[in-house]
């Protein structure tokens, strides 16, 4: 099967200048007569390229991404961001342009700690059909422009107030993706990353710390998140490769999973687990290999512009 991807053919036109002014019933008079040696038959199927849904890195590696979103509140974020500090790691962080906006100074100070900050959309919007049918269909009126500006602002508003670029890295609201929703992005320069779910275990890495309805069957307390990344896939992979989901702010005000989160990365020190970058967890990941390639090819058309100018 032959897979096209981006930027892989280049086709040039060349203007002959002995048949410049002859009809097309004359260029073929002019033409000479050619043998063509009869092809072999070639049943492969073009596909187009389709980028991947980055849910985990090598399960046999012992290192682990604690990843954090930001969409429009900080309630955690100061604590966050203090245990990671005091212990010298550096995660991925995936934030909204809307958060950016309400929180500059603290999204310099992320880029000051060292942490990899991803695109979370500008608005927060869904992309999906999922919460009315449990079905990842695109939603009406969600297209590649309206997914492009989205992205676009949001990566505006992250340069504006840091000077710095967006990581190649996306991840959609609410995880509300598709393939085709992917590609989109993929376009856009970022490659999507969700979160680690294990099929066979019926496990998740998303730690739901959002959820602050006691009633809930999806509350857990913040010990039970604890001990729900530390036992992760126990008797199989473990959590080798994992990437956990977390959040900046939540409506929660007592029992909050960031009061447990040095315990957390503790635990998976103990148990030789490394906490790493997106980046890091991944490199050498295909989609994030073209994803850079997009990036680089942007910016030396950029470049072409503004000298043009």
């Amino acid at each position: 099967m032959t897979f096209i991807e981006p930027g892989g053919l280049r086709f040039r036109r060349r203007a002959v200048d002995a048949l410049n002014g002859l009809t097309p019933d004359e260029m073929l008079a002019e033409a000479p007569e050619v043998k063509v040696a009869s092809l072999p038959r070639d049943d492969s199927v073009i596909q187009p390229y389709m980028p991947s849904d980055i849910t985990r890195g090598a399960a046999n590696r012992m290192e682990v991404a604690i990843t954090f979103d930001g969409g429009s509140e900080d309630s955690d974020a100061g604590v966050i961001l203090k245990e990671l500090r005091d212990r010298g790691i550096k995660t991925t962080i995936f934030l909204t342009g809307d958060f950016i906006g309400k929180y500059p100074a603290l999204v310099r100070q992320m880029v000051a700690d060292g942490h990899e900050i991803g695109n979370h959309t500008m608005t927060h919007p869904h992309l999906t059909e999922y919460e009315r049918t449990h079905r990842h269909t695109t939603l009406k009126g969600v297209d590649r422009m309206m997914l492009a500006r989205e992205l676009r602002d949001a990566a505006a508003l992250f340069k504006a107030a840091t000077g710095v670029e967006m990581a190649p890295l996306w991840r959609a609201p609410y995880g509300e993706v598709n393939a085709e929703i992917r590609l989109w992005g993929f376009e856009e320069g970022y490659a999507h990353v969700g979160w680690t779910y294990d099929s066979e275990r019926r496990e998740s890495l998303d730690t739901l710390d959002w959820v602050d309805d006691v009633s809930s069957r999806l509350y857990r307390t913040s010990y039970e998140i604890r001990d729900r990344v530390l036992n992760f896939g126990k008797g199989a992979k473990g959590v080798g490769g994992g990437i956990v989901l977390m959040h900046l702010g939540t409506g929660r005000k007592t029992d909050k999973a960031s009061g447990i989160l040095g315990e957390m990365l503790d635990g998976l020190h103990e148990r030789g687990y490394r906490v790493v970058k997106i980046s890091t967890l991944i490199e050498g990941d295909k989609t994030l290999r073209d994803v850079r390639v997009i990036r680089r090819e942007r910016l030396m058309k950029g470049m072409v512009r503004l000298g043009r100018e």
